[in-house]
Parts: C-alpha cells; sequence; structure tokens
C-alpha cells in the first residue's frame, strides 16, 4: 500500500521537476521571444538560473600562508592571514619625511571650521551621495537618506551636533570592512591575486 506521505512526496517531485524545465527553456528556450534575459525580465532570468545551478557557495576559501609553503584552512588562520595582507598593503609608511612636512608654510585657523554642522550642511552633503551604490553595514541604500525629508535631515544633524561637541565618533562610523575579489589571474589561494574593496 501506498503511503500518503509518498505520493505528496511525489507531487512535490513533479512540481519541482516542472519548475526546473520551466527554468531551462527560459533560459535556453527555442526561440529568443520566449528567454528573459531578451524580454528583460532580470530577476526572472536569475530566478532562473538559480533553479538550475543551485544557491550560490559561500564558504571560506583555502588560502596559502605568506610564505606560499603551508596551506592554511583554519578560520581564524585565513582571516588572520587576510587582516596581515591588508595591513601591509594598506598600512605603507609615509615617503615624507617630517622635515618637509615641518618647511610647509602655516596658515591662519579657519574659525568657521570649528563650528557645529548646520542642517543646510548636512542636506548638501546626503545629496551628493552617489545613487545606486551598495549600502553599508547598516544596510540602509543612499537613496532613502536622499529622499526620506526633512526629519531625517533635522535627527542626522541632531546626531552629527552631538557627535561634534562630545568630540566623539561611534565605533561604527570607524570600522571598515574590506570585501577581497579575486582578480581572474594567477593562483586563487593567493592573496595578491585579489583586490580589497
Amino acid at each position: 500500500m501506498i503511503r500518503k506521505a509518498d505520493v505528496i512526496q511525489g507531487y512535490a517531485d513533479r512540481n519541482e521537476m516542472k519548475n526546473f524545465f520551466k527554468a531551462i527553456k527560459a533560459i535556453y528556450g527555442p526561440c529568443t521571444k520566449g528567454r528573459y534575459a531578451d524580454r528583460n525580465e532580470m530577476k526572472n532570468f536569475f530566478k532562473a538560473i538559480k533553479a538550475i545551478y543551485g544557491p550560490c557557495t559561500k564558504g571560506t576559501a583555502l588560502l596559502l600562508s605568506s610564505d606560499g609553503t603551508t596551506l592554511l584552512t583554519e578560520k581564524s588562520q585565513i582571516l588572520e592571514r587576510w587582516a596581515e595582507h591588508f595591513r601591509s598593503v594598506h598600512y605603507c609608511s609615509s615617503a615624507i619625511s617630517d622635515a618637509a612636512i615641518d618647511r610647509l608654510p602655516q596658515v591662519d585657523t579657519n574659525k568657521d571650521m570649528d563650528l557645529p554642522p548646520s542642517l543646510a550642511e548636512t542636506i548638501r552633503a546626503v545629496q551628493q551621495i552617489s545613487s545606486g551604490k551598495a549600502p553599508g553595514s547598516d544596510a540602509i541604500p543612499p537613496e532613502v537618506y536622499k529622499h526620506d525629508g526633512p526629519r531625517l535631515m533635522t535627527e542626522l544633524t541632531t546626531l552629527f551636533q552631538d557627535m561634534w561637541c562630545h568630540r566623539q565618533v561611534p565605533q561604527d562610523f570607524k570600522d571598515a570592512i574590506i570585501v577581497h575579489l579575486y582578480k581572474r589571474e594567477g593562483n586563487r589561494q593567493l592573496c595578491d591575486n585579489h583586490r580589497g574593496i
């Protein structure tokens, strides 16, 4: 006797196969009018790609040590190697001597620079943010700041003025997130073959 669970699973498997073949037809269909990409339906196109190839796998790629002899497999070792790499790339010592800096002429201090930020300055700064860029660690896209209105601008100005008066900035504002992208040349396990953004 066939169990009810097996029958339900059979329907689920058939539906999954139907969706799979629909996705293949949408991508590799015989006529170009039927394809998502040709109709500029990018959301459906990538949904179909994901149905065929599965979701992208995320994991920590193995790296070689700085001397290139040892393969690092532990996540903590890999993170430490990335930190070491980006410290060596981004924190180079200055080629300008202190004596040369001391010889530069000193100008008078602009007292207006010591005033806390005004509402007009906040609005101007927010309007200069580029649209269409990736959001930061707070996951708020730039367009939200640009189009949210006067209440948000007032709140932001109050926040900036508070930081200005206390001369203290939250640690989240100071922290940077570096993402590495493979340059598509050379050994993927070498840090030098990646670009940090």
